[in-house]
């Protein structure tokens, strides 16, 4: 199946179009292989510099966060979750999201037990760009929560622009 495909990595942001299975992009994203991506288009956040090319492979550790797109997994598969409301630093990238586990667990302390690739609902991620200001709410982000710099429970619900002071400066 391909779908259209968007990520964050240290210094860009990353899209086009990726190929894979039946499985979902979360397992996909947590596989071994690295990542074809075809009619690729790189955007530098520090100059926001654009190259574009026909396909380009892209190693799953050089992924901070990816948008969750196209059809959702098997529906078979889902079970019953709770939620925990979370506030991630990765590199450039501030997200704000819910993290889901088993009812009677606390999410984040079960994060080590994960792939390093990580579903968050409900998502925002904010970032600097060109030196302009980026907030983007998506339904969900999948995080690589090796490269977290700082995780703590979110303070708000929902964030808006105004909220982003510290990456202004």
């Amino acid at each position: 199946m391909g779908i259209d495909f968007v990520a964050y990595s240290a210094d860009c942001r990353v899209w086009g179009e990726v190929s894979f299975g039946d499985e979902r992009l979360t397992d996909f994203l947590n596989g071994d292989d690295p990542i074809t991506l075809k009619n690729a288009v790189l955007e530098a956040l520090v100059d926001g510099r654009v190259v574009e090319m026909p396909a380009v492979n892209v190693e799953r550790e050089e992924l901070f966060v990816v948008e969750a797109r196209g059809p959702r997994g098997n529906r078979h598969q889902r079970i019953h979750t709770m939620s925990q409301r979370l506030d991630f630093q990765l590199g450039p990238y501030r997200v704000l999201g819910e993290l889901h586990g088993r009812p009677g667990t606390v999410p984040l302390a079960n994060i080590r037990n994960r792939g390093a690739m990580i579903p968050l609902t409900n998502s925002t991620i904010a970032y600097q760009a060109n030196g302009r200001l980026r907030v983007h709410d998506a339904g969900t982000l999948i995080i690589n929560w090796t490269v977290a710099e700082q995780v703590e429970e979110a303070e708000v619900e929902r964030w808006t622009a105004k909220d982003y002071t510290w990456a202004l400066g």
